[in-house]
């Protein structure tokens, strides 16, 4: 009857929901998706959580992807949202190739949830970009920080004897609290070209 016809509607529309909610928490990986508004993504985690971390790397060894990434895998959602003129990329901020680890820290899952504009707008003024913390998401969903490390010492041009050598390299490293990170203007890709899309600028 009518009635039936309602209620089975309106569990499949809550089923569709449930599947949605449960994709984005656990961050299925899925080509991006053009969505009108977007509404249902968070704008942004003040603070990202932690998930899963890579336990068996060591200072100074090659370690291949997928294979050596003992079952943590990149994951990057990117949503093209023009209703509200938004682009969101969440991801795990794991790399999607080759690394070599430079310091103790090991990569671990960091939850990461991006909105910027769809259509950015030149502005006329200009403003240096920030010397630390992030300053563009790569496409892979690893986040891009600034040309300093936190001791401000160059990051891509180590001065002989720095403290910290490893961030200079096309693959990024960990920092402490173990997010996988990038400063080297290839932005995780090792030979790219002028026709590449390496970031998204925030």
């Amino acid at each position: 009857n009518q009635q039936s016809k309602r209620s089975i509607k309106v569990i499949y529309i809550m089923l569709t929901k449930l599947l949605f909610l449960i994709q984005a928490l656990s961050y299925i990986p899925f080509t991006p998706v053009l969505s009108q508004d977007c509404s249902g993504q968070n704008n942004g985690f003040t603070t990202p959580s932690t998930g899963r971390c890579i336990t068996e790397w060591s200072r100074g060894n090659d370690y291949a992807y997928p294979e050596d990434f003992e079952n943590i895998l990149n994951e990057v959602e990117i949503y093209v949202c023009p209703t509200t003129g938004k682009r969101v990329v969440i991801s795990n901020g794991i790399p999607d190739h080759d690394v070599r680890q430079g310091n103790p820290n090991s990569p671990c899952e960091i939850k990461w949830a991006i909105s910027m504009p769809l259509n950015p707008q030149v502005i006329s003024s200009k403003s240096e970009i920030p010397v630390r913390g992030i300053i563009a998401m790569a496409v892979n969903g690893v986040p891009a920080y600034g040309a300093q490390e936190g001791g401000s010492t160059n990051a891509v041009e180590p001065e002989p004897g720095a403290q910290i050598t490893d961030a200079q390299f096309w693959y990024g490293h960990a920092a402490r609290n173990n997010d996988w990170h990038i400063h080297n203007p290839h932005l995780g890709k090792e030979s790219p070209t002028s026709d590449d899309l390496l970031a998204y600028a925030l």
